[in-house]
Order: C-alpha cells, then sequence, then structure tokens
C-alpha cells in the first residue's frame, strides 16, 4: 500500500503494510499483533497516518455530497440502515464510513488498550486502500483498460486533496471564495483550468462549510 501525506506530492511506501500482512478482518487475538503493536508506537508518527487515513475518507464524502454528519452517529462512521441504503450505489461509501467507524474505535482505545486499538487501525488501512482502488474505476477505470497502480491516477487524487485543504485554509483567513481558489491553485502549482475541472466553485465552497 502506497501512502501519500496532503501538503506532499510524494508518495511512501506503508510501514504497517510492509511491516505485518492484515486485511479488515484482522482482530486482537492475531498472534503477530502484541509485537507489532508495541513496535507502531515508538517507531510511527500514528497521527499522520491517521489523519491521512481519516481526511481521504471524509474528502471522498464531501466530494459525493454524502450528509453523514447530519444523522445520528453519522460523524463516527455508523448512520442509520436506510441512509446507508440511499448511497449505497455509490461505490466506496461503506469503506468510507467505515473507516470513521475504525478510526472512532481507534482514539477510544490507543491509550487503554493498544492491541486492540492497533487492530482497528489495521482494518481502517485495509478500507483506505479499498476506497482508493474504488475511487479509481468508478471515475478512470469505466470503460478504460487502464492500471490500477498508476501513480499518476494517484497523485491527481492527493492533489484534490491538497486543493480542498489549502482552500479551506484560505477561507478560514478571510480570503473570497474566488480568491481563495485562485490561491489555492497557484500555490499547488495547478491552472485554474484543471482546478475548475476537478471542482466547481459552488462545490469547493460547499466542501469548505462542511469542514469548518
Amino acid at each position: 500500500m502506497t501512502i501519500g501525506f496532503i501538503g506532499n506530492s510524494q508518495q511512501h511506501e506503508s510501514l504497517v503494510e510492509n511491516d505485518f500482512a492484515y486485511n479488515s478482518t484482522v482482530t486482537p487475538k492475531h498472534p503477530n499483533l502484541d509485537k507489532v503493536s508495541d513496535g507502531c508506537w515508538e517507531r510511527w508518527d500514528i497521527d499522520l497516518l491517521i489523519d491521512q487515513i481519516k481526511n481521504d475518507a471524509i474528502n471522498f464524502l464531501h466530494f459525493h455530497e454524502i450528509p453523514y454528519a447530519d444523522t445520528l452517529l453519522g460523524d463516527i462512521g455508523i448512520p442509520p440502515s436506510d441512509f446507508i441504503e440511499k448511497y449505497d450505489h455509490i461505490q466506496g461509501v461503506r469503506p468510507a464510513l467505515s473507516i470513521l467507524f475504525e478510526m472512532h474505535c481507534f482514539s477510544e482505545t490507543r491509550n487503554s488498550k493498544k492491541q486492540y486499538a492497533y487492530a482497528h487501525l489495521l482494518r481502517a488501512s485495509a478500507y483506505s486502500k479499498q476506497l482508493a482502488l474504488l475511487r479509481i474505476e468508478s471515475q478512470y477505470l469505466a470503460g478504460k483498460a487502464l492500471s490500477l497502480k498508476s501513480e499518476k491516477t494517484l497523485q491527481m487524487y492527493r492533489k484534490q486533496s491538497h486543493l480542498l485543504e489549502l482552500y479551506k485554509n484560505f477561507r478560514i483567513n478571510e480570503k473570497s471564495p474566488r480568491e481563495a481558489r485562485k490561491l489555492s491553485a497557484l500555490r499547488l502549482k495547478v491552472s485554474m483550468s484543471t482546478v475548475k475541472r476537478w471542482f466547481t466553485l459552488q462545490k469547493l465552497e460547499g466542501a469548505y462549510q462542511k469542514l469548518r
């Protein structure tokens, strides 16, 4: 799995997957989990990793205008079942919500039950990988025989995520929507035509209002 941090277009090999073979069904009873979880807290910046995973899920839900946070317990990834069914036609909604749930469980157990917390982190990482692949399939591989491992495609997703963060920061600093979009494009070194193709001004502003 490749991890890219917002604010940096460079891709990084995931230390989590390199060190431990996992999937979304890993449990705290795995025989190797206790040893790996102890080293995880000592060697890695866990906060950077969880911010990346959670932001990917939140940006996906905001991009598709899924009002998950308006529902009971939606902000921790467990909205009502009828809400999930309403948006289930959008590939990636379930993994994105699962990430929010696993990250919530991680934060609840990271200080008291590290082995359980690490199991939640591993499951969230697996869902994050699934989400990335689903986004590529649904938006770029429809009817095209393109490689799912396209670095160019993955970098574009990272740039879109970074653009949302830049726009949010400029708006917080009282820049107008148009000025914030222009400054974000300049900072990211992306043409305005490309930015407009990615997001309308209304969609950028809508994402900012939800992230406030």
